[in-house]
């Protein structure tokens, strides 16, 4: 029964065409910014954005999900600093009234990244098993470290992933971890059933393994990625493993905003 009602889901996606004035949409919101990532979670009057992409697109998904007149975000969280998820972020920090920030600190050179950890927003080191409530939504950290990028230098691989259970739905947010990071949660014993996957990389090749796959068992697949991108995402392997599973593929190329109730 659980299950089954994942499906009922698809059947309130809303395009991107939609504007209220003075309303207001609880969700998960899945922001088209192109090539990047941006997720904004709505409940109640609070809101957390995680990323914003590569450029200011990020402000007209806020503009048209936030309620009319709200200018404060309560929370953002920065899973890590490639241009595709900071940079719209320096366009939501000049707009918008902001709480604080969580991020991941790691050595890693950029002129965005050093102007971002002067901002006088309070910064805060996120970390593992910190939990965030919106009414009675949760949000937890559950990947917060250097631990793999410190042994592949590779940037996506220190993510901050992230789980949200939301109106008995289970969502898991990878940022741009990949195997590495995947490998790791599954040794640690903390991957459990889904219903919704925020896919890792852009749903590149290099994330969503079928060991992981096989724990995590979404319904749903985001995929978040820009048309004619220079990185050839999604990649047919990624794609292969989601059909194979019955997966349902949404991406933002294809479907705009995404929004998920």
């Amino acid at each position: 029964m659980f299950k089954k009602h994942i499906l009922d889901i698809l059947s309130i996606l809303i395009s991107f065409t939609v504007l209220v004035f003075g309303g207001q949409k609880e969700g998960v919101f899945f922001l088209d910014v192109g090539q990047g990532d941006a997720i904004l979670i709505q409940k109640g009057s609070t809101q957390v954005l995680i990323d914003g992409g590569e450029d200011s697109s990020v402000l007209y998904g806020l503009g048209e999900y936030m309620p009319f007149g709200d200018m404060e975000i309560e929370l953002v969280v920065l899973t890590h600093p490639h241009a595709d998820h900071i940079n719209g972020l320096l366009y939501v920090f000049e707009r918008y009234e902001v709480g604080e920030v969580w991020f991941n600190y790691v050595d890693y050179k950029s002129d965005i990244y050093e102007y971002f950890l002067t901002l006088e927003i309070p910064l805060k080191q996120a970390e593992e098993g910190t939990r965030y409530i919106l009414d009675d939504w949760v949000m937890e950290v559950i990947f917060s470290s250097d631990i793999v990028y410190g042994k592949d230098n590779n940037l996506n691989n220190a993510s901050i992933v992230l789980q949200l259970e939301a109106d008995n739905y289970k969502y898991l947010l990878m940022g741009d971890a990949e195997v590495e990071v995947e490998k790791f949660l599954i040794e640690e014993n903390i991957l459990e059933d889904i219903d919704i996957l925020k896919a890792g990389h852009h749903c590149s090749k290099t994330a969503s393994s079928e060991e992981f796959l096989n724990i995590v068992k979404p319904e749903i697949a985001i995929c978040s990625y820009g048309e004619g991108n220079k990185f050839g995402h999604p990649h047919k392997e990624t794609i292969d493993r989601f059909k194979e599973r019955g997966i349902k593929i949404l991406s933002t190329k294809e479907e705009g905003n995404i929004w998920l109730l």
